[in-house]
């Protein structure tokens, strides 16, 4: 996609230097952010772009693969050092908090249940950090999932050794979730192997990176270097993060529990790659587990400090405040165990639903590389947008005939207001939009107010059938940004549903895709947050499925069933039966082939005590009565 030359369009300004190492009072200075009074060191880190770390050992670059940022000179470090000294003698106004784990890691599997923070600069942060990192010369590594306050939306990051001379290089995904993260628990894991790094939010996998030579200094035993797991709640004021909203504060994270794994390659239980190691419930803050943060860093408008992480009613709480309000902890809100699985980074999307317009499955381009730079590497021009309503990127720099498509999915018949955001700084620009290879809107002419001057144009009364459809944003002259679209569901369509034959079809447990366990007696062993799942050609309309399960209980807890159709959880249940027992799940389908899985996400392996869920078969009943 192209632009206009610069003399025609509106350029927006990106700040180009960006201050990043801040202090960390160690005295090992191989260790970065953990409270020990005696080192006073600071990194200076131009870059290209404005998102901070989240924490003063690491920089943020916007764009999503291979970015990197070069290192200041050293000669600025030291000339900058008694102004570092002299700005945090002075005390920041707003305080956060931040765990790391006494023990470090090479491999191994890694978990979180996490409620995160809302509000507009907040950043809840689960990573593995390697000591030493930000040191001038180290071999930086560092594998992220960052959550934002701002929309409740996250991304995945890795950070490897810089190349040319950088410090580091950056491997940024943004990614959606299906609820905001700070309206319920979701169960964050990371995984690291020898052949792998991947990340999965409610068991859906959502990242996985393979590629040996871009990754080598974690996946290369020989260069992979132990990591420490930390958990944070950190501020920011930048177009990364967002404005910070002093007006949420006291905000504050939620963790439930944490799980680790050791990376025990098919020697695991029942033949898997990872072996439980340990898991903390917070029942009381474990200091011989985990250690407190007392530090600060020139992104955050925050310290870290102790007082403001604690353990209560079986919850970690993690509170960001004002100076004068720290130590004060909120009632942790109910974790009813439910799994809300994530899409993948291109759907497909459930409607209702605000569809960013980065995330395309698909697209005609006719320019080679995105020429903004951002978000994704494809030859769509994505820069970061400066909408006030949000969002990571907005497509830009289209041309005439250029289209992208997104795959959706509709539950039941409906219909729906459609709302593009979109902006121009040229007059009688038009695009339309296609569902199903059918014009459903004509041409929609953007207002010209300019690049970033976003607005809303909204067409009414979209009718969709039940079931899968692809979108289409068709740009008829180009030269005309796009931010997102929405659909909003206005009421009940009078699409007749599809007329169907009542019918049964039930698949056996040892028949299905399994991510983990083994046969049992009469069905399958799931064990340790693992999964089985089938694809079903669901007719469309109410359907019941139903699964036949037992468990088996440790500490005085069942192993907790949760049921899913595609992206959506359907239903969960604790699983207290001893013997196989039906579990219905009520469902209104969408039509078409979907996968249907069930899942095991609160395994307990300690003192002799194992708790598992078994699975005889998943059975779903269409077009009854």
């Amino acid at each position: 996609m192209r632009r206009l030359p610069v003399s025609a369009a509106v350029v927006p300004q990106r700040d180009k230097l960006d201050v990043r190492r801040a202090l960390a009072t160690i005295d090992n200075p191989g260790e970065c952010g953990l409270y020990d009074p005696g080192r006073l060191a600071r990194i200076l880190q131009p870059r290209a772009t404005t998102r901070p770390s989240s924490r003063s050992c690491s920089a943020r670059h916007i764009t999503n693969m291979s970015n990197s940022t070069a290192v200041g000179a050293y000669s600025k470090l030291l000339a900058l050092l008694l102004l570092v000294a002299s700005a945090h003698a002075e005390a920041k106004p707003w305080k956060g908090a931040e765990l790391g784990s006494q023990q470090t890691f090479k491999y191994g599997a890694f978990e979180a249940r996490v409620r995160a923070a809302e509000g507009s600069g907040m950043i809840t942060a689960f990573f593995l950090w390697k000591y030493g990192s930000e040191v001038p010369g180290a071999l930086w590594q560092e594998q992220d999932i960052e959550i934002f306050g701002r929309d409740g939306d996250y991304q995945t990051q890795l950070i490897t050794p810089g190349k040319n001379g950088a410090q580091r290089t950056e491997h940024v995904v943004n990614q959606l979730l299906l609820s905001p993260a700070w309206t319920r628990y979701y169960t964050y894991r990371l995984e690291w192997t020898p052949n792998y790094l991947a990340f999965f939010v409610d068991g859906q996998e959502v990242r996985r990176e393979t590629d040996a030579v871009e990754f080598a200094k974690f996946l290369d035993s020989s260069q992979a270097e132990a990591a420490q797991i930390r958990l944070s709640l950190w501020a920011a004021d930048t177009t990364w993060s967002g404005s910070f909203d002093a007006s949420r504060v006291p905000s504050d994270v939620f963790v439930n529990w944490v799980q680790t794994y050791s990376y025990t390659p098919g020697t695991g239980p029942n033949g898997s790659d990872f072996t439980p190691l340990w898991r903390d419930e917070f029942n009381t803050l474990d200091t011989s587990r985990w250690q407190l943060s007392n530090w600060t860093f020139d992104a955050a408008v925050n310290d870290y400090v102790p007082q403001n992480a604690a353990a209560k009613d079986g919850k970690l709480v993690l509170v960001l405040t004002s100076e004068q309000s720290t130590g004060v902890f909120p009632a942790p809100p109910a974790d009813d165990g439910s799994l809300n699985p994530p899409p993948g980074p291109t759907g497909p999307w459930p409607l209702p639903f605000r569809i960013e317009a980065e995330a395309f499955a698909r697209y005609s381009d006719t320019t080679p590389g995105n020429i903004g730079g951002a978000c994704r590497n494809t030859d769509v021009d994505l820069e970061v947008t400066q909408d006030p309503n949000g969002g990571q990127c907005h497509v830009g720099w289209t041309d005439p005939g250029e289209w992208l498509e997104y795959d959706v999915r509709v539950a039941a018949a409906a219909t729906f207001d459609l709302t593009l955001r979109v902006a121009s700084l040229i007059a009688d620009r038009q695009l339309h939009v296609e569902i199903d290879g059918i014009d459903v809107t004509g041409p929609l002419t953007v207002p010209a107010n300019g690049w970033q001057a976003f607005a809303d144009l909204t067409v009414p009364d979209v009718d969709l059938t039940a079931g899968a459809h692809v979108v289409r944003l068709a740009f008829d002259t180009g030269y005309l940004n796009v931010n997102y679209f929405e659909f909003t569901s206005t009421g009940e369509s009078n699409v007749p549903p599809p007329a169907c034959t009542p019918s049964t079809h039930t698949y056996e447990a040892e028949t299905m895709s399994a991510t983990t366990g083994g046969s049992a007696p009469g069905g399958w062993n799931l064990w340790s947050n693992g999964s089985l799942s089938t694809t079903h050609d669901f007719v469309g309309g109410d359907s019941i499925i139903r699964v036949s399960a037992y468990g088996q209980s440790a500490q005085g807890v069942w192993p907790h069933l949760s049921v899913r159709v595609g992206s959506q959880t359907i239903g969960d249940v604790s699983v207290s039966a001893t013997k196989y027992t039906p579990y219905e799940f009520a469902y209104t389908a969408l039509g078409g082939p979907q996968s249907v899985s069930v899942a095991f996400d609160n395994d307990y392996y300690a003192n002799g005590q194992d708790r598992n869920l078994y699975i005889d078969s998943v059975s779903i009943d269409e077009c009854f009565d």
